[in-house]
């Protein structure tokens, strides 16, 4: 009698592995082309530059595998980490905002809880694609906006305005909730941004994301979601390295400067709408200091300064200062803010370290606050000169 084994290969691949290898491979060329972010005209690069380059694009990778297969399933929603100091995937990452975001459905009911006593600001948000493929805020709170959330944990309802109120209250139970996050039949994403004033509570922080309806079920690993994801993980990665070092480059023809984004732009990109941003592309020497004098910053919530390097990354705030915000910053007799970026110590205050990088980009929000700030930038050779700066 013939094997069974050796008759399936003689008869090649089925019609399923063929899918599963045409699918890999789009997968791995897709992620090639990603790679044409290191070899732009506009985005000279050093060792260190293309070093971090190539660490990026596996980070994105990481990112979108966990959005897109690890955690794609809304039926069996969990948070996970959008950002941290190993994880990256928003331009311009904030070391003092913890990002986590989920893969939610309008077709279902959630609860968030947790304790949001020790941010100092918070935003929640849910997010869906329109008919033509737009990007589309579904939902938001802030803190102000859920009672209670100051003076212990709380519990957050994440629920569709479509949803029948009946059924909907047959499914809740008793539970009661502080406030309602709002979803659509377009939801498919959730996102957390926690600010903190240290980095201790911000460690601290713990929040729990359900599903109000799940039974305990069991969920499969089925080929068509999975497929769909890896395709989804890539597309993210391309895009994401596009986008973010497009505006890099972009904000290099203007060096040394920090002017306000468009507020319009960052609402289209997901940006808070309550927070003003400020991007920037910086070079300094080795021997030179780029000094940031800021008169006056109006009345805010928080905010925050960062260095970045060339691809948007928040460079490494585990190692050394690369920050600051509200509470961290030293301020001038006059109530204004003057920072140094550097490499060598200037012997001040606001002092951030560029770990040797020549260039990069740098961000600054503003949160809670009703008008906008100026900034002034000059590059100085001497320590002395800061003050005349």
């Amino acid at each position: 009698m013939a094997d069974r084994s050796t008759d399936a290969n003689e008869a090649g691949p089925s019609a399923l592995q063929l899918r599963a290898q045409d699918t890999w491979e789009a997968f791995c060329e897709e992620l090639k082309q990603a790679g044409r972010q290191l070899v732009r005209e506009d985005l000279p690069l050093d060792p260190l530059d293309a070093a971090e380059g190539l660490r990026y694009l596996t980070r994105l990778l990481r990112t979108g595998l966990e959005r897109h297969v690890e955690g794609a399933d809304p039926a069996d929603a969990y948070l996970f980490a959008l950002c941290d100091e190993r994880i990256k995937g928003f331009g311009g990452d904030n070391p003092d905002v913890a990002y986590l975001g989920a893969t939610v459905s309008g077709g279902y009911e959630y609860r968030l809880r947790g304790d949001f006593r020790s941010c100092s600001y918070f935003t929640l948000m849910t997010t869906g694609v329109g008919p033509k493929g737009e990007y589309r805020v579904t939902g938001s709170l802030d803190g102000d906006a859920i009672p209670g959330c100051r003076s212990g944990p709380v519990e957050i309802a994440i629920r569709s305005r479509e949803v029948d109120a009946a059924s909907r209250g047959a499914r809740v139970g008793e539970a009661p909730v502080a406030a309602v996050l709002d979803m659509t039949s377009e939801t498919r994403s959730l996102l957390v941004r926690c600010t903190f004033d240290d980095m201790d509570a911000k460690q601290a922080l713990r929040l729990a994301l359900t599903r109000v309806d799940a039974d305990g079920e069991s969920f499969r690993c089925d080929f068509e979601p999975i497929s769909a994801g890896l395709l989804e993980t890539v597309r993210f990665v391309r895009s994401s390295a596009e986008t973010w070092t497009g505006q890099s480059a972009a904000l290099r023809r203007n060096l040394n400067v920090l002017p306000l984004t468009d507020p319009e732009r960052m609402r289209k990109m997901g940006g808070d709408p309550n927070i003003f941003y400020y991007s920037a592309a910086w070079s300094v020497a080795e021997d030179e200091f780029l000094v940031i004098r800021i008169p006056t910053i109006p009345e805010c919530s928080a905010w925050g300064f960062q260095l970045n390097n060339v691809w948007t990354e928040s460079l490494d705030y585990t190692r050394a200062p690369i920050h600051l915000n509200k509470r961290t910053a030293h301020y001038d007799a006059d109530g204004g803010v003057t920072i140094v970026v550097s490499e060598r110590d200037p012997g001040r205050p606001n002092w951030l370290r560029t770990q040797g990088h020549r260039s990069g980009t740098a961000n600054l929000r503003l949160m809670g606050a009703k008008e906008p700030l100026v900034a002034e930038l000059c590059v100085v050779s001497r320590p002395e000169d800061i003050d005349r700066a």
